[in-house]
């Protein structure tokens, strides 16, 4: 597997659960509706479980099937904090990543014939499929027995997980979404690693944030695709104008302000996300005739081969991409958009509903 390649899943639990935690989500990618064998499911997770029973660190891949019945390859790894090999900068300490940026991210995907069709219409259809792919991913990483043993995670474009704001899904199974913004306050300050930062209580975070010297720091940047096409290794190839692209402008927040939202009771923070959690116009104009489009394909309709990553079909998902604010059955909850977009603007949406405005440089 390539590095540089994403988006990269993160999960953080306790050191002595990592393996379970490993174990237990890659038995539920690998359930019978998502694996065929040979070698059969039992037989690949009894030989994981082997390779977990004297190592400090593991390192498992395999073929999954996502819930848009595609094929992904991905690689899986986990460690413990005595592993030479992990130094709470290397992603994790619970990672998961496909082989290929577009394993997950098509440069085409397969769309039914006939019926209304523009590229704002092409983006849904392609945001739709991987969107689902995504959180169903995310879900089998933090959640694939429904217990809280997994603490906090989040699907980013970085390798050593940046501001969990600059990601497309997190996941807290306490339900309180403001370690996110703890979380990416506390790298802006200083550059921490989340996955350093994610072994901390929520105490222990507020403490640290009214403790720092710098008055504001960074919390989000205004767009995930400059910053990708710019620093990726494995180069998208998603504009038409090639990688010289300018840095996005960023976003940031005074020590105040962030403290003022660490002390939001979490169920009214909560509630501010999910009312702002509403499809713009554009999204709400095409997402009806988008799923007739899958519906159809699922039906057997004939299909073609359509380009879904052209300057526009990105921007359109990266503009218009809808959010969803996730309640799960452990309690826990899951904010999570398109890949191609941020979770920023649902936040900055909700800190102006709560009379909070970042600053923009």
């Amino acid at each position: 597997m390539s590095d540089q390649t994403g988006p990269f899943f993160h999960a953080w639990c306790p050191d002595n659960e990592r393996f379970t935690a490993h174990l237990a989500a890659f038995s539920a990618l690998l359930t019978p509706r998502w694996w065929s064998g040979p070698p059969t499911r039992e037989e690949i997770v009894e030989a994981a479980r082997a390779r977990c029973a004297d190592a400090t660190w593991v390192d498992n891949d395999g073929c999954f099937q996502m819930l848009s019945e595609d094929h992904l390859r991905f690689r899986f790894q986990a460690w413990r904090d005595s592993s030479d090999n992990y130094d709470g900068e290397c992603g994790g300490p619970l990672r998961l990543e496909p082989e290929h940026q577009f394993d997950m991210l098509d440069h085409e995907m397969p769309m039914a014939r006939g019926g209304k069709r523009s590229v704002e219409i092409e983006s849904a259809i392609f945001t739709l499929v991987t969107f689902e792919n995504t959180i169903d991913v995310m879900r089998r990483l933090c959640i694939p027995d429904e217990t809280s043993r997994v603490r906090t995670g989040a699907c980013t474009w970085l390798l050593e997980g940046g501001s969990p704001l600059d990601g497309c899904i997190t996941y807290n199974a306490d339900a309180n979404v403001a370690r996110d913004l703890a979380l990416a306050w506390l790298n802006g300050y200083d550059q921490t690693p989340t996955n350093r930062l994610a072994e901390l209580d929520f105490n222990a975070l507020r403490a640290r944030i009214a403790d720092a010297t710098a008055h504001q720091a960074q919390v989000a940047q205004a767009s995930m695709i400059e910053f990708v096409e710019k620093n990726s290794q494995t180069l998208p190839h998603w504009y038409d104008w090639g990688r010289d692209v300018s840095p996005p402008p960023v976003y940031e927040m005074t020590r105040e302000q962030v403290l003022a939202v660490l002390e939001t009771p979490p169920a009214k923070l909560l509630e501010a996300l999910e009312s702002v959690a509403v499809p713009d116009a554009e999204w709400r104009a095409v997402e009806p005739i988008a799923r007739e489009n899958i519906e159809a394909k699922k039906r057997g309709a004939p299909t073609e081969e359509v380009a879904v990553n052209t300057g526009r079909h990105v921007r359109f998902a990266e503009q218009h991409a809808p959010y969803r604010v996730r309640r799960l059955h452990n309690g826990g909850v899951m904010l999570a958009t398109h890949p191609y977009r941020t979770l920023w603007p649902l936040w900055a949406s909700a800190l102006d509903l709560l009379g909070i405005r970042a600053l923009n440089t």
